[in-house]
């Protein structure tokens, strides 16, 4: 979506992604405080360099980097903006400490309006949550809340197998009688049962109305019991059910919040199966599925640890961490759990929902598809490829109908999850719809290519062909359509008149649409023939790639087009459109897509690097919403001064929320989003390790003041691990994922570099200053690349390790946690 315009219409932002192969801020003052461990904090005086490689791997303490990052609570939280986030990938919830315990229960798959399944209340916690040693943490590595605070303690977590969220107290006074509900609001029409120990609030609807609605029938479903003496189940009001039970002999008891999938049925059954025996398992059980499941998604996933004397790395680091759990904790179920950049199941505001909770936003996906491909958890990307996927027919239909019966497929930009692009009334604002133009999405044409390259990125770094195989469609489609859109001009050329996204209306020839064409139409023909089809459409295509005008050039006025032999001159920049004039609508640097994410222009382009850097500095929306790409267009083009300071200036606006989470405005509203820290983790990794055209690029943008550690996945499932110490790499290493050649570019440059196996240290590239060095490697084989006068092997080493937080952490007027 965009900016400050949201509050007035539905429509927003975007994804993020790398091809692979073919309102203003002011100067913000930095200030950082927090618990920052003494053991992992840069000194000022330069450390002796180590490193973390040994007998032939990269050797990280995950659990310890991992928990850097938990979320330390020396207060309670007690406000909903407040709020943790806890889940499993289709059960997602916000915890704060309001009346003691409260927990919004919420799911994707609540259709049209992504309705929570009720709160959850535990007033008897309130002895705990109000005492004087009250202390709570988030541990990210098991995704287990505990408190503690006037003799009692209390675990909370959202089982990993199954939809329930567990409460586990200790230290309550034995026969002290107690309470938990779940409970709706006003407006919500549940049908309330008690039987036995268990309650529920079931509810059905059936999406039939305003335009595009698909007639199927959605609903929710709360339920709650209890382990403990004397549970009994009641209905307490018709929007609220209450167990009641006094605590175990020994003080302990258990309360458990279900909201699994429903849209009717047996509600009194489907609670049953679902809680089976979990009221009176023994917790280390419970915990031990918890535990697993959450240990190997770390294990797999590239973790990074930074450093820096003024704390402003790890902080980044923070959020970073906080992504992968976040992502993870929402984006497993069959309905993608953020649908414009809102973190939408951690929602603690009933049923309030920002934007069109039916819809999606790419442009708001595309930093989550981008660092969950980087830090190598592809399966987090198929919730959001499926819905696309399996929306395809309705899509091209869709299409036909609103594109002047065009075939293939324009994917709107702002595409409800039963594949149509809203209201088609003329000013409706439909998505991919010409009798709706000229509006915010009418003729925005790119969504299609966005999602295709997207699964052409993940095919490319998984090498999974059966991948390809299934997903190739949407590359496919959205070429024949592009093809169809965009008609040859008496120049020879393609043009078509089109939305630059939301930031100009109708224009001819907008930079989006120059970039998605010199995107897509190769990756498709690649892609086409790996899977031996298409040759016609390979055909087409292959003529329609000569066929593709060059990017309108203006100057920093952007009143003219100029044409691409003003490069010459070094004062021209890339145009939105060849209407460099035409009114501004939104907020988007569109200039800058051919860099990020088309991949078509980075950092070893020469005159056109320098045209982009030019663009990038004369950018028209500096900052701005918490989408900002600015810190990824920078790590593209090598400007790791820019990287460190878009960041830290985002983060300090936007990160408004304690659990890390930001909003898109400059003050806190009614649910958090989640784009803002996967934008940080795109940046960090972009900066960090690059491969988007072939060439692997080792800390190509990262800040000299910040100290790193960590990992970073990029083609055939290609693992690289780097250190950067005191502003040089110490450790870079390749653990091959497919057996070829490897193009790395120097990280060293000008100096005697040599390439050696992992494992056995024997010589696979000889001592060389060539810039570009040629790997021949082995899959399954890992790689040292280093230089000649300070072998890796040679370093002291010391694992990748850390503690865990034990304080909120501040940089300068927003923190993580609460002090």
């Amino acid at each position: 979506m965009a900016s400050a315009l949201k509050k007035s219409r539905p429509s927003r932002r975007r994804a993020a992604i790398r091809w692979r192969r073919i309102p203003q801020l002011a100067v913000v003052v930095l200030v950082v405080t927090g618990a920052f461990p003494a053991a992992t904090a840069l000194s000022a005086a330069a450390a002796t360099a180590t490193t973390a490689w040994q007998n032939g791997r990269f050797v990280v303490d995950t659990p310890g980097v991992v928990r850097r990052s938990d979320v330390v609570l020396g207060t309670p939280n007690s406000a909903a903006v407040q709020s943790l986030p806890l889940g499993n990938g289709s059960l997602g919830v916000a915890e704060c400490a309001a009346n003691g315990f409260t927990a919004q229960l919420n799911r994707a798959d609540t259709l049209p309006g992504r309705k929570s399944p009720g709160q959850v209340e535990i007033p008897g916690l309130t002895t705990l949550t109000s005492a004087a040693d009250f202390r709570g943490t988030l541990d990210l590595y098991t995704g287990v809340l505990t408190e503690s605070g006037g003799g009692m303690t209390l675990k909370a977590w959202v089982a990993s197998g199954k939809d329930e969220l567990i409460v586990d107290v200790t230290g309550a006074k034995p026969d002290a009688p107690q309470t938990a509900t779940v409970s709706l609001w006003s407006g919500r029409k549940p049908t309330a049962a008690a039987s036995g120990v268990t309650g529920t609030l079931a509810e059905t609807w059936v999406d039939n109305s305003g335009s595009g609605a698909s007639q199927r029938t959605f609903g929710s479903l709360g339920a709650i019991t209890a382990g403990g003496r004397n549970v009994t189940a009641a209905v307490a009001g018709p929007t609220q059910v209450k167990v009641s039970f006094t605590p175990n002999p020994d003080g302990s008891y258990r309360v458990i919040a279900g909201a699994p999938t429903w849209t009717g049925g047996n509600a009194a059954t489907t609670v049953s199966n679902l809680f089976g025996s979990d009221s009176t398992t023994a917790e280390a059980s419970l915990l031990a599925s918890q535990s697993s499941w959450w240990s190997a998604y770390w294990a797999n996933s590239g973790l990074l640890e930074l450093n820096s004397s003024d704390g402003s790395a790890q902080y980044l680091e923070n959020l970073r961490t906080l992504y992968l759990f976040t992502e993870a904790a929402s984006m497993r179920g069959t309905i993608p759990g953020s649908q414009a950049g809102v973190a939408d199941m951690f929602n603690f505001s009933e049923d309030k929902q920002n934007w069109n909770p039916s819809a999606t936003w790419l442009w708001n996906q595309r930093t989550q598809l981008s660092a969950n491909m980087s830090s190598g958890n592809f399966a987090l990307n198929i919730p959001t490829f499926d819905l696309y996927l399996d929306n395809l027919p309705a899509i091209e239909t869709w299409t036909k109908a609103q594109m002047g019966g065009a075939p293939g497929a324009c994917v709107p930009e702002v595409m409800r999850f039963n594949g149509n692009g809203g209201d088609p009334a003329p000013g409706a604002n439909a998505a991919c719809s010409q009798p709706g133009s000229p509006n915010w999405n009418a003729l925005n044409i790119t969504s299609g290519a966005e999602i295709g390259l997207y699964a052409w990125q993940q095919y490319q770094d998984t090498g999974d062909l059966s991948f390809l195989r299934k997903y190739y469609p949407l590359m496919q489609q959205a070429s024949i359509f592009l093809l169809d859109y965009q008609k040859v001009g008496s120049d020879g050329l393609l043009h078509a008149v089109a939305n630059a996204h939301e930031t100009q209306w109708a224009v001819p020839d907008p930079t989006t649409d120059l970039a998605a064409d010199a995107a897509l139409f190769p990756a498709t023909v690649s892609a086409a023939k790996l899977l031996n089809t298409d040759g016609d459409l390979v055909s087409r295509l292959t003529t329609a790639e000569r066929q593709i005008p060059p990017y309108a050039r203006t100057t920093t006025k952007r009143t003219e087009v100029l044409p691409p032999s003003a490069d010459a001159g070094g004062t021209d920049i890339l145009a939105y459109s060849y209407e460099p004039p035409a009114k501004i609508r939104n907020g988007e640097n569109i200039d800058l897509e051919p860099v990020w994410p088309y991949s078509l222009i980075g950092d070893n382009a020469g005159d056109t690097t320098k045209l982009a850097v030019r663009t990038y500095n004369a950018r028209q929306f500096y900052g701005g919403n918490d989408w900002s790409m600015d810190a990824i267009d920078a790590a593209r083009l090598g400007l790791a001064d820019a990287v460190r300071t878009r960041l830290i200036s985002i983060t300090q606006v936007h990160q408004l929320y304690i659990s890390g989470l930001a909003d898109l405005q400059t003050t806190v509203g009614t649910e958090p989003y989640i784009e803002q820290i996967s934008g940080v983790a795109t940046a960090l990794d972009e900066a960090l390790v690059q491969d988007y055209d072939g060439l692997l690029r080792i800390a190509p943008a990262w800040p000299g003041d910040w100290n790193v550690s960590g990992t970073v996945l990029v083609h055939d499932r290609t693992k690289v691990d780097v250190q950067v110490q005191n502003g040089t790499p110490v450790t870079v290493a390749i653990q091959a994922g497919k057996t070829g050649t490897e193009s790395v570019r120097s990280p060293w440059t000008g100096q005697s570099v040599k390439v050696v196996n992992g494992s056995s240290g024997v010589v696979v590239v000889q001592a060389t200053t060539a810039a570009v060095l040629n790997v021949p490697v082995t899959a399954g084989q890992s790689y040292l690349v280093e230089p000649v006068s300070a072998p890796t092997t040679s370093l002291p080493f010391a694992q990748v390790t850390g503690t865990p937080a034990t304080a909120a952490k501040h940089l300068g007027p927003v923190q993580i946690g609460l002090g």
